[in-house]
C-alpha cells in the first residue's frame, strides 16, 4: 500500500471525508453549481473551472461516476487526485 493510500484511510476514519481534485483534460470547465447532485456531494472549495477541489464521503470513484452521470462527460475527460500530501496553491 503506498504512502498516499495509508495516509487518506486514517483522515477518512478521522475526519470522514477526503479532499479531491478534479482536473478537467482539454480545457473542458464545469460549474457545480449547476449540477444538483454534484454541489449536494460535498464542501466544493473551488466549484467551476478546469481544475475543481471538494471535501466529500465519496470514493474517487463514486466522484467520477457521478461526475460522469450528472455532466454527460465519460472518465476520459478528467482525472481525480486526493490532495493530501499536495501543494494546492489556488486555495
Amino acid at each position: 500500500m503506498a504512502i498516499i493510500d495509508k495516509i487518506n484511510k486514517v483522515l477518512e476514519k478521522e475526519f470522514g471525508t477526503v479532499d479531491l481534485i478534479v482536473n478537467l483534460k482539454d480545457d473542458k470547465e464545469i460549474n457545480v453549481t449547476e449540477y444538483e447532485e454534484l454541489k449536494k456531494c460535498g464542501k466544493w472549495l473551488k466549484a467551476s473551472g478546469t481544475i475543481l477541489r471538494v471535501e466529500t464521503e465519496l470514493s474517487e470513484k463514486k466522484l467520477a461516476a457521478l461526475i460522469c452521470k450528472e455532466t454527460k462527460l465519460t472518465e476520459d475527460d478528467f482525472t481525480i487526485t486526493n490532495a493530501a500530501g499536495l501543494y494546492i496553491p489556488f486555495v
